[in-house]
């Protein structure tokens, strides 16, 4: 942890915290604190409203929308800021929501992937640790594909500058991960992308076309970063003591 962070996080009132990412504003100043409010009977009938109960990543906006009450320095925070936040920060507050709202300590059932039995989990967020950005730079990343994919001229283009995905590219394919995962896959990567070679326009059909290795090779770019909190844990089967991993699920951090 830089003393950048630690400098900041002495200095952390009641609620509040720090992003493992932070809000970059429009003039380019980066906002790394957020304070949060606890959930209300208001947050519940935001999140539980038709229009977004069947997308994931427009339950999460809905959700922080009612419980950030500050960002930063940020003058206010509309719900196009919370967009525009990463899904690493995203998934940062959704776990402390759930401290602030309901405590540390989370329990839901998981199926034991080798003997099928029910095991119920239990969590305490407070063990879960973020790991901070520590380099701004690494909000955007630059770097090779293996293969790179070739245009109708003929022309490869291998060299790649990638951003971190936002909330808007999380409701983008929320839908699309249970019907078609490959398809979301594919928007994902064309929303993330700020350059491939000297490509000038960059749709779709260029990582529909591109190969699965390149594919791969980006999407665990963005896993090497070790930036945020994860969800996924190891635990041991009650019935048949195997290890499996679990991984703790959005209903539960909504406090359902």
């Amino acid at each position: 942890m830089s003393e950048n962070i630690k400098t900041i996080m002495e200095g952390l009132g009641e609620n509040e915290f720090i992003l493992p990412v932070g809000y970059k504003d429009k003039d380019g100043v980066v906002h790394r604190t957020v304070t949060l409010r606890p959930m209300t009977g208001e947050t519940e009938e935001a999140i539980a409203d038709p229009k977004v109960r069947d997308n994931g990543g427009k339950i999460i906006t809905a959700l922080l929308e009612s419980v950030i009450e500050k960002i930063g320095t940020l003058p206010r925070v509309t719900k196009d800021t919370i967009r525009d936040l990463t899904t690493i920060d995203r998934d940062f507050l959704l776990i402390k929501n759930r401290q602030v709202s309901l405590g540390d300590n989370i329990s839901y059932t998981d199926i034991c992937p080798h003997c099928r039995a029910k095991n119920e989990i239990h969590v305490n967020l407070a063990n879960i640790e973020p790991k901070y950005l520590e380099n701004e730079e690494d909000r955007e990343l630059t770097f090779d594909l293996p293969i790179g994919y070739k245009d109708a001229n003929g022309t490869v283009h291998k060299e790649i500058t990638i951003t971190l995905p936002t909330g808007r590219v999380q409701e983008r394919v929320a839908q699309m991960v249970r019907a078609n995962p490959a398809q979301a896959t594919t928007i994902m990567l064309q929303l993330i992308t700020l350059k491939l070679g000297t490509l000038e326009f960059i749709n779709p059909d260029v990582f529909k076309k591109m190969t699965k290795k390149d594919r791969d090779f980006i999407s665990n770019k963005l896993s090497e970063l070790e930036v945020g909190v994860k969800f996924d844990t190891e635990v041991m089967c009650s019935e048949c003591g195997s290890e499996f991993e679990t991984s703790i699920p959005l209903q539960s951090l909504l406090g359902e």
